[in-house]
C-alpha cells in the first residue's frame, strides 16, 4: 500500500512539473507544437529524476510547482495563445494532461487501429482495471494535436457521441452559432438575459469573437441598453463578457465599458447581500477590473489602466477595498516589473480605505 502511494504522488509530482515545463517552453513561439510537447515530458522527466535519485522531498517539490503554476502569468493580459494550450498551469487538470498525451501519441501512430491500440494500452497503464472510459473519447477529447486550436473551430461532438447525444449536439460546429444566436435574443429580450451572457462567455471565452457576434456587442455597448444592464441583476455576467472581449475592440469600446461598470459597481454595492454573496460578488467585480485592464499591446499600459480602474472601483464603493488590496498585494510577486510602478496609488488607497463591516 505504501508503494503504491508513493508511486501516487511520484505521477501527481510528474504532472504538475510537466504542465510548469511546457508553460515555460510555450513562451517561445519558434517552437512546433510536437517539439514542445516532447521537450516538456523530456525536462520533466528529467527534473523528476533528479528530485528522486537526490531525495527531494516529494511532497514539497509538488507544493513548489504548483505554486508556481498558479501564479497570474501574464498570458492574459498579452493574450498569450498558451493560456488557451491544453497544459497550461492555470487550466491543466490530471484529465487534461492525459488526454493531452493519449491524443499526441494516438494521432502520431499512421494506422487508426494502431492507434486506438496505442491509446488503450496507455488508459490501462493510468486508470484502474475497474475504470471504464471508451477509448474514442480518451484519443480525442483534447483539442486535437494542434493544442491551442479555437474551440469555436473544434468539433467536440463526435468523441462524445458515445458518452452524451444530447451533449454532443450541443457542442457540436453547426451547434454554436445558433446557440449564440439564442443568447443574443434572450439579451434582447430580456429573458434569461443572465443565461445569454453565461452562454456568450461559454462559447467565445476570450477569443475573437465571430464577425456577427463582434457586431452586435459594439452596437449593445454603444446603446441605451448597456446604462440599463448597469443596474440589473444581470450586471456581473454582463460586464464579465464586455471585460473579457475588449482587447478586440477599440477604445470608445472600452472607455464606455469602463465607466458604465464603475457605475455597475456604485449601486451593486447599495444593495443588501449576506457576507458570502458580497465575498463572491466582489471577488468577480475585482477580476471584471482585472479583464477591462488588458492592453496586450503593452505591459506599462496594462499596468496603468489595472491601477486606474481599481481606484475608480474602490472610490465608488469603499466596502470592496479589501477584495482589491489582496489582489494588489499578490500581484508584485507574479508579474514582471513593466506592470508595477502605476499600481501603487491603488494599492495605497486600497489599504487606507477604512473596512466596511458587511452583515
Amino acid at each position: 500500500m505504501a508503494g503504491s502511494d508513493l508511486t501516487a504522488r511520484q505521477t501527481r509530482l510528474f504532472m504538475t512539473v510537466l504542465r510548469f515545463v511546457y508553460w515555460r517552453l510555450s513562451r517561445d513561439p519558434g517552437l512546433e507544437t510536437d517539439v514542445r510537447l516532447l521537450l516538456a515530458w523530456a525536462h520533466a522527466a528529467r527534473l523528476v529524476g533528479i528530485f528522486l535519485a537526490t531525495g527531494s522531498d516529494i511532497s514539497q517539490m509538488q507544493n513548489n510547482f504548483a505554486e508556481l503554476g498558479e501564479s497570474f502569468p501574464d498570458d492574459f493580459w498579452t493574450r498569450n495563445p498558451s493560456l488557451l494550450d491544453v497544459l497550461h498551469p492555470q487550466t491543466a487538470t490530471a484529465a487534461r494532461t492525459i488526454t493531452a498525451a493519449l491524443a499526441h501519441v494516438a494521432a502520431s501512430v499512421e494506422s487508426e487501429s494502431d492507434a486506438t491500440d496505442v491509446a488503450r494500452k496507455l488508459a490501462a497503464l493510468i486508470y484502474p482495471k475497474t475504470v471504464t472510459i471508451p477509448t474514442p473519447l480518451l484519443r480525442d477529447l483534447s483539442l486535437g494535436t494542434n493544442i491551442t486550436e479555437s474551440f469555436l473551430t473544434a468539433d467536440l461532438s463526435e468523441p462524445l457521441t458515445a458518452v452524451n447525444l444530447e451533449g454532443a449536439a450541443i457542442l457540436s460546429s453547426a451547434a454554436k452559432p445558433e446557440l449564440l444566436a439564442r443568447a443574443m435574443r434572450a439579451i434582447e429580450e430580456n429573458e434569461n438575459a443572465s443565461v445569454g451572457w453565461v452562454m456568450i462567455d461559454a462559447i467565445v471565452d476570450n477569443l475573437p469573437p465571430p464577425p456577427d457576434v463582434r457586431a452586435w456587442i459594439q452596437q449593445f455597448v454603444l446603446s441605451p441598453a448597456l446604462e440599463e444592464i448597469a443596474d440589473s441583476e444581470d450586471a456581473i455576467a454582463a460586464f464579465s463578457v464586455l471585460g473579457n472581449l475588449q482587447p478586440h475592440f477599440g477604445d470608445d469600446y472600452r472607455q464606455r465599458v469602463e465607466d458604465l461598470a464603475v457605475s455597475a459597481v456604485t449601486q451593486w454595492v447599495a444593495k443588501d447581500r449576506n457576507r458570502d454573496e458580497f465575498s463572491t460578488e466582489a471577488n468577480r467585480w475585482i477580476m471584471i477590473g482585472v479583464a477591462l485592464a488588458a492592453r496586450p499591446e503593452s505591459r506599462e499600459q496594462t499596468g496603468a489602466a489595472l491601477g486606474r480602474i481599481l481606484r475608480r472601483f474602490i472610490d465608488a464603493a469603499p466596502a470592496i477595498a479589501p477584495f482589491a488590496a489582496t489582489m494588489l498585494t499578490i500581484l508584485p510577486f507574479q508579474l514582471p516589473m513593466e506592470y508595477l510602478p502605476a499600481l501603487w496609488p491603488a494599492t495605497i488607497a486600497a489599504r487606507a480605505t477604512p473596512r466596511i463591516a458587511i452583515s
